[in-house]
C-alpha cells in the first residue's frame, strides 16, 4: 500500500459533508414547505427562527469547515512529501469514524453530551495525527527552517 491511500479517508469525510449538506437542504425544504419557514428567509437568513432540525443540519455542515480543514491540509501535505506510515492512515480513518459518529448523534438525538464525546474523541485524533506526523518528519530530518 502507499500514500495514495490518504485520499481514501478524505474522500469519506467529503462524502459525509456532502450527505450533511444534502439532509440540510432536504430539512430547509421541508420547512418552508410545511411552512415552519418563510422562503425570503434565505434571502437574509433574518426575519424568521428556523426550526431546530434546520438549525442543527446547517450547525454540523458549519462544523464539517472548520477542524477538518486541519484534517485535510495534513492530507494534502502527507501527499505532497515523500512519506507514508500506516499509522496515519489508521488515524486518519480514526478521525472520519468520531466525525461520523458525531454526525449522526448531532443529526439524530443531538445528546449533548454524546456528541461533545465525539467531537473530543476526533480533535484528539487529530492533534495525535498532526503531532505523530511532525514528530516522525523531524526524525527523519525534516529541517524546520
Amino acid at each position: 500500500m502507499n500514500k495514495i491511500a490518504l485520499v481514501w479517508p478524505a474522500a469519506a469525510l467529503a462524502l459525509l459533508s456532502f450527505i450533511v449538506m444534502m439532509i440540510m437542504a432536504r430539512r430547509r425544504f421541508a420547512a418552508v414547505k410545511s411552512g415552519a419557514l418563510p422562503a425570503g428567509y434565505f434571502r437574509t437568513y433574518r426575519g424568521a427562527e428556523p426550526p431546530d432540525a434546520c438549525v442543527q443540519a446547517a450547525r454540523h455542515y458549519e462544523n464539517l469547515f472548520e477542524l477538518p480543514v486541519l484534517f485535510y491540509a495534513l492530507i494534502a501535505i502527507l501527499l505532497a512529501i515523500p512519506f507514508f506510515d500506516y499509522a496515519l492512515l489508521l488515524l486518519a480513518w480514526a478521525y472520519v469514524a468520531a466525525r461520523l459518529v458525531q454526525a449522526v448523534i448531532h443529526l439524530g438525538s443531538n445528546n449533548v453530551s454524546m456528541r461533545f464525546y465525539a467531537f473530543l474523541v476526533s480533535s484528539l485524533v487529530l492533534m495525535t495525527m498532526w503531532g505523530y506526523a511532525a514528530v516522525k518528519l523531524a526524525v527523519r530530518g525534516a529541517p524546520l527552517l
